[in-house]
């Protein structure tokens, strides 16, 4: 890496003069390995790779602000190592940062394509004064986003270990609005989408994705994923302003859930999820057509350690007082980003649920 510094000013005004100091800043940054640098900051991720970037810069700031600042890809490419040791390159062949700001006018551009990852490019203009040396909430904001991936399954690695994505996704937007409370408009499809985790028995798969972008607020047109031979489709929508609210239906025909060997659930019914003043409402009826539990391949689940069991009937001792538990609807005072839940939800087991396993072979019956 080298950082090559072609001025590097710094000028106090007079006394009697008034106003801010001057600063002049300008130089170039002539390669820069992303690789090592990520490798550092997230060493669990396997990076790797030879991508190179550089750049230049120069910023002028006094009683005006103008900067130029351009990171682009010099060459190379960038990959990650997934769980089983299977490298995944990018196949990167642009990536472009670039940043102006004159007369109070900031223009923001990105450019990122790859073989695999697909393409992204936008462009933002942010309105201000002239001196300010970054834009504040309430500036003005307008741009374009376009984003188009055809292989999902590249950006799988940021998901959870075991867990794989697949599928096409393309979102097409413009903003506007302020700069702390922007509008987003336009629309995000996706085809062939797919989500599986082989060891927990989750394979969804054939999904179809169509969600209208309407300023602080999306709403969902289309959302339909395959389990096995049955489906999964949700509808609803979300705010998204500073208030964020969530509201979804979703309805099961013969969809399956789990499909492990051990652990298999085919569910038909309908469900609804609210989520408002972080309170999370999940409500619904849910019938189990098919399904199989076995216990004789691992040992019983237990309880985490922030669950409660109080003691009930005659005599029953008290339980001894302990601190608040979020699955009592009372989260922690000092937590304010805790979530709380209230479920409403009807199990039926149908008549085709089996528990084996330890000496059992029975059904399960019931609501």
């Amino acid at each position: 890496t080298g950082l090559s510094w072609n001025t590097a000013q710094w000028a106090r005004p007079a006394a009697s003069a008034a106003g801010p100091a001057t600063v002049q800043l300008q130089g170039e940054l002539e390669t820069f390995d992303v690789a090592r640098l990520l490798r550092r900051m997230q060493p669990a991720m396997g990076w790797l790779g030879d991508l190179t970037v550089g750049g230049r810069f120069e910023v002028r700031a006094g009683e005006r602000f103008d900067a130029d600042v351009v990171l682009e890809r010099l060459g190379g490419d960038l990959a990650v190592t997934d769980e089983l040791g299977e490298r995944l390159a990018m196949g990167l062949t642009e990536l472009r940062l670039a940043l102006g700001a004159h007369d109070g006018l900031w223009q923001f551009a990105q450019g990122l394509a790859g073989e695999r990852i697909g393409q992204v490019a936008g462009a933002q203009l942010v309105r201000t004064t002239a001196d300010a040396r970054w834009p504040q909430g309430p500036a003005a904001l307008q741009g374009v986003i376009e984003a188009r991936v055809d292989q999902l399954g590249v950006w799988g690695t940021w998901l959870p270990p075991g867990w794989r994505l697949n599928g096409r996704l393309h979102t097409s937007a413009t903003l506007a609005g302020r700069l702390d409370a922007p509008q987003l408009r336009g629309r995000m499809r996706g085809t062939g989408l797919g989500l599986r985790h082989a060891l927990h028995g989750v394979n969804l798969a054939d999904g179809e994705l169509d969600i209208e972008l309407q300023g602080d607020s999306a709403r969902i047109e289309q959302l339909r994923l395959r389990g096995g031979d049955g489906w999964l489709t949700v509808q609803g929508g979300a705010e998204l302003g500073e208030q964020p609210q969530l509201q979804l239906q979703l309805t099961a025909e013969r969809f399956r859930l789990l499909g492990r060997v051990d652990r298999r659930i085919v569910t038909t019914g309908k469900a609804a999820v609210r989520l408002r003043d972080r309170t999370l409402q999940v409500g619904g009826e849910l019938r189990v057509d098919e399904g199989l539990i076995d216990v004789s391949r691992g040992d019983a689940p237990t309880l985490d350690a922030d669950v409660r069991v109080a003691a009930q009937g005659p005599g029953a001792a008290s339980p001894a007082p302990q601190a608040p538990s979020t699955i009592e609807g009372r989260p922690p005072e000092d937590n304010t980003a805790t979530v709380r839940m209230n479920l409403d939800l009807a199990l039926d087991l149908g008549r085709s649920l089996r528990l084996q396993g330890r000496g059992l072979d029975t059904g399960l019956r019931g609501q």
